[in-house]
């Protein structure tokens, strides 16, 4: 089966959760997010020189890595784990449910079954190896990009205001954690459940490059523009300004 034919039983998935006036706004977040993950595993599949099959098999996984979310949203009006379930156990069972994948040959089910599961993790477990974690890697790394493009469209907007969801319902003038500035100081992702503010979530992102897999990430990073400005969110204290002059330099990329 194609990813355009998998795309196609997502959406038909996804239109179960429609009513008479379509979909509600924030499940239209999710579906377009959805399709520009997958575009973006494949832009970075081919970046890496993947052949056909494996690249497909990574826009696969961008197709199916939130199935849960829609679920998610209709029964507890949240995008946040804690306060519902975790959605990539969540969406392992609904693919099994619904029998999302019918048609695809046993390897390249699990693999994806592997990928929705462990997506949204800390860490890619070090027992997953060669092209099940080459996937899963370019999945998190596609939905990284696509998450901070969302950022940086709901920074500018403020769009937060009318749906606070979109960034977990965060504290728009709170503070930074002191865990979260911990974390990134020392090249680790922040936990989402130290997340408290918008400056939390910004200072966050930062910390999401020492966990990017594939430089073809950090070229569209680049020539997205994704950091621009950063610098200028964030407080003007000597902490902040050692993370950002660390990565900056590291990464090559510009806040």
């Amino acid at each position: 089966m194609q990813p355009d034919q998998q795309r196609q039983r997502f959406r038909a998935y996804v239109a179960r959760f429609a009513g008479e006036s379509g979909l509600h706004p924030m499940l239209r977040l999710k579906l377009d997010h959805t399709e520009r993950v997958a575009d973006n595993c494949r832009a970075i599949a081919l970046g890496e020189g993947w052949d056909g099959d494996r690249a497909e098999l990574a826009e696969a996984a961008g197709i199916w890595h939130d199935v849960a979310r829609f679920e998610q949203y209709q029964r507890f009006q949240t995008f946040a784990d804690p306060r519902s379930f975790d959605h990539g156990e969540r969406g392992v069972q609904l693919l099994a449910e619904h029998d999302l994948l019918a048609g695809l040959p046993p390897d390249t089910k699990a693999c994806l079954v592997t990928a929705v599961h462990l997506h949204n993790r800390l860490a890619i477990p070090p027992e997953v190896t060669g092209r099940t974690r080459d996937v899963l890697a370019a999945l998190r790394d596609a939905d990284k990009l696509d998450i901070l493009e969302v950022f940086v469209e709901t920074f500018r907007t403020r769009s937060y205001e009318q749906f606070p969801e979109i960034l977990l319902h965060v504290d728009p003038d709170g503070p930074l954690s002191p865990a979260v500035v911990e974390a990134v100081a020392a090249g680790r992702t922040a936990s989402y459940q130290h997340i408290r503010s918008l400056l939390d979530m910004r200072l966050l992102s930062v910390g999401w490059l020492y966990d990017v897999n594939f430089a073809p990430t950090f070229a569209l990073m680049r020539s997205r523009g994704l950091f621009r400005g950063i610098r200028r969110e964030l407080p003007d204290e000597p902490a902040v300004r050692a993370i950002l002059d660390r990565a900056e330099e590291r990464f090559a990329i510009a806040f």
